[in-house]
């Protein structure tokens, strides 16, 4: 984020801060295991369900291979869908550049299901939001914060 503010600051141009949360990450990913896993609900859950054994269909907080199976979805909507490039310095960190300027950039950065996008070219946060949306559904926390530094 400091690079991004600095480059703002040197161009005289607005920052842009974009938080894009996707609601019950973790679910929206098909549990592709070989061995069917079971849970079995408390018995004081509030559901029509509660004390029986269910099968885990999807990927589920707290399971092992939970984050692995979101982080290469969410890397593939961000690389294939936005169109970003995952940057060589972070796994979880993706850049976009608007066309025949490189000055004019978007860098986003995941952690589980939050997504921190700085930028300096609101088109590029559009693309952004809008392939997260089109796989994840409607999100949280898609706060846009504009700021002229100095």
């Amino acid at each position: 984020m400091a690079a991004m503010q600095a480059h703002c600051e040197l161009r005289k141009e607005p920052l842009i801060l974009s938080d894009f949360d996707v609601v019950g990450g973790f679910l929206h990913i098909p549990l592709n295991s070989p061995v069917p896993m079971y849970l079995r609900l408390p018995k004081n859950l509030p559901h029509p369900m509660a004390g029986r054994c269910v099968e885990i269909l999807r990927a589920i907080y707290g399971l092992q291979e939970s984050n692995r199976l979101f982080a290469l979805e969410i890397a593939r909507v961000i690389t294939e869908d936005a169109g970003f490039t995952c940057t060589s310095v972070e796994a979880e960190q993706f850049v976009k550049f608007a066309d025949g300027d490189k000055d004019r950039k978007c860098i986003v950065s995941v952690t589980v299901d939050d997504n921190l996008a700085v930028a300096n070219e609101q088109s590029l946060v559009d693309d952004l939001a809008r392939a997260l949306t089109a796989r994840f559904g409607p999100l949280t926390r898609m706060l846009y914060l504009k700021c002229t530094l100095g």
